[in-house]
Parts: C-alpha cells; sequence; structure tokens
C-alpha cells in the first residue's frame, strides 16, 4: 500500500483550518498550524510533501514564512500552495518571488485543490529523483576522472617495465608506482631462489614484513589484515601499510589497481628470469667453445712445433747422407755444384713452409686473444 501524501496545512482561521483539514482527510495524512511561528517549527521538526499556506496572517505572514523555509535546509524544496483571498496580479507575484509554486483563491475549490497538490506533489517527487539522478551522474564522473588517473598510474607502470631487464629495478618500479596512489608498502620479489625486498619509504622492511611477504606467497590473490593488505603472485607480493578503511569505493578501487599491478610486475619478472636463463645457457654455451678453441689452438701449436723439429731434423740428415755419397762418388765438379743446388732450394722450400707456420701460429694466438677479450667484456 502506497504511504499518504502528507500534508501541512496553515491558516490563523481556525474555521477555515478545520474545514480544510477535514475535507483534506480523506485522501491525505493532514496536519496544521494556527500561525507562522507554529508552521516554521514543524518544517524544522518533521518532513512534508506540500504545504498550504495562508498569506494574511499576524507577525508572520504567508510571504514570510515562505522565505524563511526556503533558507531553511530541512523541507527547503517542498511545495508551497498559497490558498488566499488576495487575487491579485500583484500578490499572486509576490507569493512566486516568495519560493511558492502555485496560488489558488479562497474561497477554496476543493476538487481543484486536490488537483494542484497532486500535480505539484508529482512535479516536486519527479524533482527530487532527477536531482538524485544528478548527484549519481556527478558521482559517477568524479569517480570515472579519478579512475582514470588511477589507471594512468597502471600504464606508466607497464610501460616502465618494457625497459626493465633486473630485478633490482622492478622492485623500484613496483614501489614508487604504488606509492603514486598515497599508499606506504614494501615489495618482495622472489627469484632465482632468493628474496629481495625493498619498501617505497625511509622505513625499513621490518623482520614480521618479509615473514609475511614470504608466507603469504601461496596465500590468496589479495589478503586484508585491517588497515594493511598483501596482494599475491608467483614471484611479487607487495604488502601495502595504509590502506583507505574509511572509504569503500576508494578501497575497492586500488584493491583492484594494485592487483593488476601486482600480476604485471609477475609477468616481468618471469620474462626477466627467463632471459637470465637464456643469456646464463648462452654464456655456458660460449665459454665451452672457447676452452675448446684454446685446447684445439694449443694442440695445433704443438704440432706445428713438433712438424717443424721433425722437418730440421729430416732436412739436416737428408743433407748429411748426400754430402758423404757425394764424398765417396768421383763426380765431376759442375755435377756435384748441381746437386748442391739442388739441396739448398730444397733447404730453402722447408724455411719457408717453417715460417708460413710460424705465421699460423701468431694467428692462432690472435684468435686466443680475441676470444679472452670477449670473455673478460661478458663477465
Amino acid at each position: 500500500m502506497d504511504q499518504k501524501i502528507k500534508v501541512l496545512v496553515v491558516d490563523d482561521n481556525k474555521a477555515n483550518l478545520q474545514l480544510c483539514c477535514e475535507v483534506l482527510s480523506e485522501f491525505y495524512q493532514i496536519d496544521s498550524a494556527e500561525n507562522g511561528n507554529i508552521a516554521l517549527k514543524k518544517l524544522r521538526d518533521d518532513d512534508y510533501d506540500v504545504v498550504l499556506l495562508d498569506v494574511n496572517m499576524p507577525k508572520f505572514d504567508g510571504y514570510k514564512v515562505c522565505g524563511l523555509l526556503r533558507q531553511s535546509h530541512r523541507n527547503e524544496d517542498v511545495p508551497v500552495i498559497f490558498v488566499s483571498a488576495l487575487i491579485s496580479l500583484n500578490d499572486k507575484i509576490k507569493g512566486y518571488e516568495a519560493g511558492g509554486q502555485d496560488y489558488i483563491e479562497k474561497p477554496v475549490i476543493f476538487e481543484e485543490l486536490v488537483k494542484k497538490i497532486e500535480l505539484n506533489v508529482a512535479q516536486y517527487n519527479k524533482m527530487k529523483s532527477l536531482g538524485k539522478q544528478i548527484q549519481y551522474a556527478k558521482q559517477a564522473a568524479i569517480t570515472a576522472v579519478n579512475n582514470s588517473s588511477e589507471l594512468g598510474i597502471i600504464l606508466n607502470f607497464m610501460e616502465r617495465t618494457f625497459e626493465i631487464n633486473c630485478t633490482h629495478e622492478l622492485l623500484k618500479a613496483i614501489a614508487e608506482s604504488v606509492s603514486r596512489y598515497r599508499l606506504n608498502c614494501c615489495v618482495q620479489i622472489r627469484t632465482g631462489g632468493q628474496a629481495v625486498n625493498i619498501s617505497a619509504t625511509k622505513i625499513d622492511v621490518s623482520r614480521l614484513e618479509r615473514d609475511l611477504l614470504t608466507k603469504s606467497k601461496d596465500s590468496d590473490r589479495v589478503v586484508t589484515l585491517g588497515g594493511r593488505a598483501i596482494f599475491n603472485a608467483t614471484r611479487v607480493s607487495i604488502l601495502v601499510r595504509n590502506m583507505p578503511v574509511n572509504d569503500d569505493l576508494l578501497y575497492h578501487r586500488l584493491v583492484d589497481h594494485i592487483a593488476v599491478i601486482v600480476t604485471a610486475a609477475n609477468e616481468r619478472c618471469k620474462h626477466i628470469e627467463l632471459q637470465q636463463e637464456k643469456l646464463d645457457s648462452l654464456n655456458k654455451a660460449f665459454d665451452e667453445v672457447v676452452n675448446t678453441t684454446n685446447e684445439e689452438c694449443e694442440t695445433t701449436q704443438l704440432r706445428f712445433s713438433e712438424c717443424r723439429r721433425e722437418s730440421a731434423k729430416v732436412l739436416t740428415e737428408l743433407q748429411s747422407s748426400i754430402e758423404k755419397t757425394l764424398q765417396s762418388e768421383q763426380l765431376k765438379g759442375k755435377q756435384q755444384e748441381k746437386i748442391n743446388q739442388a739441396i739448398q732450394q730444397c733447404a730453402d722450400a722447408m724455411i719457408g713452409l717453417n715460417e708460413k707456420q710460424a705465421a699460423i701460429e701468431i694467428s692462432f694466438e690472435k684468435i686466443k686473444s680475441s676470444l679472452s677479450l670477449v670473455i673478460d667484456n661478458n663477465e
């Protein structure tokens, strides 16, 4: 059942007041006041849907009562219908200027009065509904602006992480981004079997906070601890020390925002970890190549040295054998000279080969030096 419209009837004429209340009580919930002073007190203490206000009253006339009503907080927008025998245009203008919504002449035609009450109350309710919608719209607009600014922090964080390739820089980026929400936090990153912590302020990460961050990693994604909260991912946890518990809307927005940050940070940490694993694998393979090259270079150098010694030995023995043979044979001078020239040409060729071997050894030394330099630069 719909609640009846509540009407306040104000008239210093008791007969008019009684008649009006009796007729209207069939349709509405009626309250009455015999003068403006009583009416203002009732309007300060109670809520009404419409006020029927006589104009000609002692001390406080209807215009003054309406003006004072509009200056108050309670019922300041309630519809006022003036009921008066003063029917000139000037009287009606004064009623409008005082803040009245309608004007009805005495003697009252109650069918007309009921219609005016229904119309004014309907308009009043519509205005209240519209006012609420406007208030909701304003609040939604403010929330949208705040949310846009808050989302900008997340976007800036993500853009920044694209250029980060070490966990220490990632820790700093997380702490600085969360601090932009005016939150005091500490952060832990777990990678490579180690946990690294950082605080966003000069307050160090306490032992209890480190334990909470470490042990809560296997808990829920968000763990609330009164004014504190912990946000968890596999490799990253954020502990906020001063969540806004007195602002429910802001609290829930920040929970969503920081949950996004911890998720994004966890993915970046995972990427950094994979990059480090690839780099370690590449360095290991590179070290193996370098070691193998060094070993082969040393082995080749030893073989070249051995070949040079063997060649010199063979050449010496050949030369000695030929000389002995020539001494035992009776050869003419020209024949002996030709044989000596051939021996010398062979000796010269062997010396040339030795020089080429020495050049190859120098090239191997350069290769070893270059590899050593690369190793030093990557360590």
